[in-house]
């Protein structure tokens, strides 16, 4: 699990547990101010996790820019001629590719994913091909 992961497993986990606080001051008729402290504790839990949030959201609307104001690499836009932009390479899925993306292993776009990938499995099928010959 990334450092993001980790972080809103944390936090989820905290604001389960003030939940489980405020509602054991309402069943047990505790006074209020252990509630009270219990709600305030549960608000700056998901203050933090809104901040947390919106620091992510914000580095990847920056990546998102960044990947637009590049040129496209004449092998990447290969491959979109050859599949559509919308579409898929037959082995290397998006599904495969956003498993990357979720344990930190890449950060390229899909297709910038495809085009290093593909060249890699290039190079091994010759690689493969020369030593069988």
């Amino acid at each position: 699990m990334n450092v993001n992961g980790q972080q809103n497993l944390a936090l989820f986990t905290i604001a389960i547990v003030n939940l489980a606080a405020i509602f054991g001051c309402l069943m047990l008729h505790i006074p209020d101010q252990s509630a009270g402290q219990s709600i305030a504790a549960l608000v700056a839990t998901l203050l933090l996790s809104f901040v947390s949030f919106d620091a992510r959201e914000d580095q990847y609307r920056t990546a998102i820019k960044d990947a637009h104001a590049r040129p496209l690499p004449k092998e990447v836009a290969k491959r979109i001629r050859r599949f559509g932009l919308t579409g898929e390479h037959p082995r290397l899925t998006r599904a495969n590719w956003m498993c990357d993306i979720a344990s930190d292993r890449t950060q390229d776009s899909y297709w910038e994913w495809v085009t290093k990938n593909d060249v890699m499995v290039d190079r091994l099928l010759c690689q493969a091909k020369l030593e069988s010959e």
